[in-house]
């Protein structure tokens, strides 16, 4: 974090995220979560910079420092917060972050459903009769996905996350992707539940299988993808990725 003063006069902090795996996550959840909410508690996010691989946002200065500094001064420092103030801190904290996750929840939801059909979690529950393991096709690193028939008789893939600190940055990030794009090589997103700790999509039913399994099937199978194939499959994620 930097403090710095712009031409017209305002003192502002800069953070710059460091260049690592999770910091497009952590800056792209930052940005869309407190670039919708004002409150008098949070701090002002008044812009970003995004440019290769630089990753910027840019906060109301705030002259008196962070909570963090007050509960937890240096010994050089004479800073003591009393314990009662200490306590409505607390109070207040607890009731901002029930706040925060409530409303955010909502916006959350609320632009997912601009982009794929929301489904309830009883609909699904119904439909792959209670999470059944003859149902399930396979087990992934962010959940398990299932074979179901929905009424309408057509065959359709459910996946349903773990819960986990990261499931809801994975689900978040699945949606808004796939939920925008429409391209032959991608398989086509449907819809979502999103209930309590329950996080699902639904896609269209792939009858061949997914990609990986036919680069690395299991030894007991006779897939062999020749080497042909395999560069020309490798061409194609190319130009898609880019």
């Amino acid at each position: 974090m930097y403090k710095a003063v712009f031409p017209n006069g305002s003192i502002l902090a800069i953070k710059r995220f460091f260049s690592s795996q999770c910091s497009k996550r952590l800056f792209m959840s930052e940005v869309m979560t407190l670039g919708r909410l004002r409150h008098t508690n949070l701090v002002p996010l008044i812009g970003f910079c995004y440019e290769t691989m630089e990753k910027l946002l840019v906060y109301k200065y705030m002259p008196n420092g962070n909570l963090y500094d007050w509960l937890h001064p240096p010994a050089s420092e004479l800073k003591i917060m009393k314990w009662p103030v200490r306590v409505k801190i607390a109070v207040g904290l607890a009731r901002g972050l029930a706040w925060l996750h409530h409303y955010n929840r909502k916006l959350q939801i609320s632009k997912l459903e601009k982009l794929v059909t929301r489904i309830s979690f009883t609909e699904l529950v119904n439909v792959i009769d209670n999470f059944r393991e003859d149902n399930m096709i396979r087990l992934g690193k962010t959940g398990i996905m299932y074979k179901v028939v929905f009424p309408n008789g057509s065959f359709l893939a459910i996946k349903r996350f773990f819960e986990s600190q990261f499931s809801e940055g994975h689900f978040m990030s699945e949606v808004m992707t796939l939920g925008r794009l429409r391209h032959n090589n991608l398989v086509p997103l449907f819809g979502f539940c999103y209930e309590g700790k329950e996080k699902l999509l639904v896609y269209k039913y792939m009858l061949n299988g997914n990609l990986y399994d036919w680069l690395h099937p299991p030894k007991c199978e006779f897939k062999t993808m020749k080497w042909p194939m395999r560069v020309k499959i490798a061409v194609r994620l190319a130009r898609g990725l880019a």
